[in-house]
């Protein structure tokens, strides 16, 4: 290794030394590590532990054997089947059913909303239910969309027999279901302080009112009996003044 001095224009330069085999310079010389020849040959240690030995003959057949046995889950329940009876005492009477337009896909038609006040408000039908058939005057008619069982249920008159399917609301329509309870209830307590505010200013000012009333009626009533006994008081002054003074009988015989 060469010494180079202060002044030495070759100063900046490290002295680099020969790579030996396994050196820490070998990357700074261009010239990669030579490993041992028989590292290829030899896998790594945490390679072996990682990697899982392959099962023999034996096991793998168990094991076959063991996952044509595993049960295989229950089938769907089937969808129960509800009967809701409507009774139309006119052709005129509204229902208060809106319905989806289009078929479901596995038949029916979707009850998307129900009017409140109305004939199938009272009734066991809810939204979310689906209407399989309906039977008017012991004719069951299948309905396939929304317009053929409004065309059925329109002119329709006296009891009507729906094959309702009520199947489980999805999450969406269980969460707008709940988002739209919660935005009913919040309505409804505005209201309600709403009208107690309401009855509470009402009250406040007819009490104002009647105290108020109280108070000039009291100073009418006041001012009136002022003024009759000032009346009374200047008659009395007046017919003191406009009688004579009479002398006392003692006093008669004085001369």
């Amino acid at each position: 290794m060469a010494i180079l001095g202060r002044g030495s224009p070759q100063s900046c330069l490290l002295p680099v030394s020969q790579p030996t085999q396994g050196s820490s310079w070998s990357w700074w010389s261009g010239t990669p590590p030579k490993g041992r020849p028989d590292d290829a040959a030899k896998p790594s240690a945490k390679k072996a532990r990682n990697t899982p030995s392959p099962p023999p003959a034996a096991s793998r057949a168990e094991f076959a054997g063991q996952t044509s046995q595993v049960p295989l889950p229950p089938p769907p329940q089937p969808t129960k089947m509800l009967t809701v009876t409507l009774h139309k005492y006119r052709a005129s009477d509204k229902l208060g059913i809106r319905f989806e337009r289009e078929a479901e896909e596995d038949g029916g038609v979707l009850v998307r909303f129900i009017e409140a006040g109305l004939l199938a408000y009272h009734s066991a039908l809810r939204p979310g239910d689906v209407v399989v058939a309906v039977e008017s005057n012991g004719v069951e008619t299948a309905v396939d969309d929304g317009l053929t069982l409004a065309s059925l249920l329109r002119p329709a008159k006296g009891a009507l027999i729906m094959r309702v399917r009520r199947r489980r609301p999805t999450r969406r329509e269980a969460a707008a279901t709940r988002i739209a309870a919660a935005f009913r209830t919040l309505e409804a307590r505005t209201e309600l302080l709403d009208a107690i505010d309401a009855a509470v200013t009402l009250q406040a000012a007819w009490r104002r009112c009647a105290a108020e009333t109280e108070r000039e009626c009291s100073l009418l009533a006041i001012t009136y009996i002022q003024q009759v006994w000032r009346l009374r008081a200047s008659e009395s002054r007046r017919e003191r003044a406009a009688s004579p003074i009479r002398l006392p009988p003692s006093l008669d015989d004085w001369d």
